[in-house]
């Protein structure tokens, strides 16, 4: 059975977004799928392996970093910073933030006031923030991430009625992942973080029909693709 993503062409993709603002939010994850939107309309290709490894380079397939990346260190920490924008005939734009969590005085001070300032005008929203919300930030991390999600969306909505805001579910996670996410000190997660994700995903389709966002289920539709899931569990 051929799926319409099949025939999806470039062309296709600038067309849908054409004359679109395209704020996209998150972790490592979500600038992968960045990076995938930017490339595939640039060229027609997806992400190599090695590609999906790199982090904070100066360029990408025709895009630029803002901030952060390279420019200010490349670190697994709470801290870390990445803007990237990609702009195609000055008639589409799309910018990518990497966040350690989903509403923090990061979001406040640098994403907020670059809305309130207009020096980005989203029609288009796509985020997710989970894996690290519940994994950094303490034994209360997961009461704290869902009083965060109500607030981010909340937040946006407020600022941004009209525009289209997706939020897409974490993927599913191994209970042994690996890389830079987990660290030692939150090492008793790490065996729980699929069913963490699980409850985290779940209270998220909860708040996006209270606040009139979109619901992206792809932990369903990947947890049935695990074998191709990358070799740290989490990509």
């Amino acid at each position: 059975m051929t799926s319409p993503l099949d025939t999806l062409t470039p062309n296709d993709v600038r067309q849908l977004l054409d004359d679109k603002y395209v704020l996209i939010l998150g972790d490592s994850v979500v600038r992968a799928l960045y990076k995938d939107l930017v490339k595939f309309s640039h060229v027609g290709d997806f992400l190599s392996d090695e590609e999906l490894r790199v982090k904070g380079e100066k360029r990408f397939s025709g895009d630029r970093l803002i901030s952060g990346g390279v420019q200010k260190g490349l670190t697994n920490g709470i801290d870390y910073e990445e803007v990237r924008e990609h702009t195609f005939g000055g008639h589409r734009r799309t910018r990518y933030y990497f966040l350690t969590r989903c509403y923090s005085s990061y979001m406040k001070n640098v994403v907020f006031n670059d809305i309130k300032n207009q020096t980005i005008k989203p029609d288009i929203i796509i985020m997710n923030s989970c894996l690290w919300d519940i994994s950094r930030y303490g034994v209360y991390a997961m009461r704290s991430y869902k009083r965060n999600v109500d607030s981010i969306m909340g937040s946006f909505r407020e600022m941004l009625p009209d525009a289209l805001f997706l939020w897409l579910s974490a993927l599913p996670a191994s209970n042994s992942s690996e890389g830079g996410v987990i660290v030692p000190s939150a090492e008793y997660v790490r065996p729980i973080i699929p069913g963490l994700i699980r409850d985290g995903n779940y209270y998220c389709s909860q708040i996006c029909n209270i606040h009139g966002v979109l619901y992206i289920d792809i932990h369903k539709i990947l947890s049935n693709m695990l074998h191709l899931r990358q070799a740290d569990g989490i990509h």
